[in-house]
């Protein structure tokens, strides 16, 4: 038989939390939300990290990151990502420093819970939003600056932008 919660106890119960690293093609402010699953184009450095955000890991991050130099990347051809294979992408091919920047981001939050499914072999991808965004099409190139921290705020079933890390020279 399984255990029925009463209203107090719902009430106790940690809301799941997440956040993710990502690239946005667009730019994206601090602060601003996007609803559950209306994410602008994005590119993930690292899966959904499944815990709640702490300012600190910004901190690490930036640290991390903040002196490689921004770069750009160039975008190849489609594919279905996702469990279910139903999340229509489009590879970016891969370059040393998107594999850089993957790389120092394990190194301060690889111990932090995710699915380490989506990180080996690491397939940097851009998720579709608009077929017809030139930004997004095969052979186009993303200058690639820094990236944002996005959190799940379960609450309001909405993402919000938590933080945002430049490369050497880009946005804070």
């Amino acid at each position: 038989m399984s255990e029925v919660l009463t209203a107090p106890e719902l009430s106790q119960q940690k809301p799941s939390a997440k956040f993710l690293p990502a690239f946005f093609v667009d730019i994206v402010e601090l602060g601003q939300e996007f609803n559950s699953g209306e994410l602008p184009a994005h590119m993930t450095y690292f899966p959904p990290i499944e815990e709640p955000y702490d300012p600190q890991y910004a901190v690490y991050a930036r640290k991390t990151i903040n002196e490689l130099p921004p770069f750009s990347a160039q975008i190849g051809g489609d594919a279905l990502f996702g469990d279910n294979h139903d999340i229509p992408v489009r590879r970016i091919h891969h370059n040393h420093r998107i594999l850089e920047v993957h790389r120092r981001l394990i190194s301060v939050l690889g111990h932090l819970q995710h699915d380490f499914r989506y990180r080996t072999p690491y397939n940097p991808h851009i998720t579709i939003v608009d077929e017809e965004d030139a930004r997004t099409k095969q052979g186009a190139r993303l200058e690639m600056g820094g990236l944002s921290i996005v959190e799940k705020l379960t609450e309001r079933g909405t993402w919000k932008v938590m933080a945002k890390i430049g490369l050497k020279g880009s946005y804070e």
